[in-house]
């Protein structure tokens, strides 16, 4: 039996415009590359590649459609990493901008030891959409990795894309621009002196002894026993009269007003 390679094949870039590829594709005969001309083709299984060219600076993904079909899984954030991984947030109330959201990661095959090749990118992985994402790696055990990633939420779903798999990536983690507050405390870790250490690199607040830490829902938490406490000045802040708190907390026994968070 006799047949085409294809009986469709369009491209269309990142952004959807519609390239043409005539006299780009490729396939292989005898361990040599020759250009396919929607020639008709002896049955049996051909290797091919589909070459072009990029305006400059211009980061643009391929997605094909062959037989009906569009080939998402051809379209990559970036080809230095080899495996990706999609998930979703639901979200109801409304457009939120820059909100770090909290995500375990299973740790999976491929990862790198320490998770420096960990990238995470807005939109699903279809590749249509590229922006990289800022977040915050804040700790990891053999099992599981936690990161809060910056992101914009809108009312429904908000798919979101994963990636790994990269021996040469470097860390991408960015405490710094991950949050927009004015501090921000893991409760885990602690400077040579005993205060917490402000993710944010505000350098607010200070403890009055070494922190005892516990587990916590997300990773460790500190177990404010006896006389330490977390002691943050007015000035320290550089906020406005109007701020707002936000603590993960649980309480030894219940009792009324007398146990403070903040005061």
């Amino acid at each position: 039996t006799e047949g085409y390679l294809f009986t469709e094949l369009k491209f269309k870039t990142g952004i959807f415009r519609q390239i043409d590829i005539e006299n780009q594709i490729y396939i292989k005969v005898k361990d040599n590359w020759i250009k396919y001309d929607n020639d008709i083709l002896e049955q049996g299984i051909y290797e091919w590649k589909i070459t072009g060219k990029k305006d400059i600076n211009e980061n643009v993904d391929w997605i094909g459609t062959a037989f009906g079909r569009d080939l998402t899984e051809w379209a990559w954030w970036s080809s230095d990493w080899d495996k990706r991984k999609e998930f979703n947030v639901t979200h109801y109330s409304g457009t939120v901008l820059n909100l770090p959201i909290y995500v375990n990661v299973s740790n999976v095959t491929g990862m790198q030891p320490d998770f420096k090749d960990i990238r995470f990118v807005n939109g699903t992985c279809d590749g249509v959409q590229d922006l990289e994402l800022e977040f915050d790696l804040v700790n990891y055990t053999e099992n599981s990795i936690h990161f809060w990633v910056n992101v914009t939420l809108s009312d429904g779903d908000n798919p979101f894309c994963m990636y790994y798999e990269n021996d040469d990536a470097t860390t991408g983690s960015n405490p710094a621009a991950t949050y927009g507050f004015n501090n921000v405390y893991h409760f885990e870790t602690t400077n040579s002196t005993g205060s917490l250490i402000d993710a944010t690199n505000n350098n607010n607040c200070t403890t009055t002894a070494m922190p005892s830490f516990v587990d916590g829902v997300i990773s460790k938490a500190v177990d404010f026993e006896g006389t330490l406490s977390a002691k943050c000045y007015y000035n320290d802040l550089n906020v406005g009269k109007n701020i707002t708190v936000m603590v993960i907390a649980q309480s030894d026994t219940l009792v009324p007003t007398k146990n403070t968070l903040f005061g």
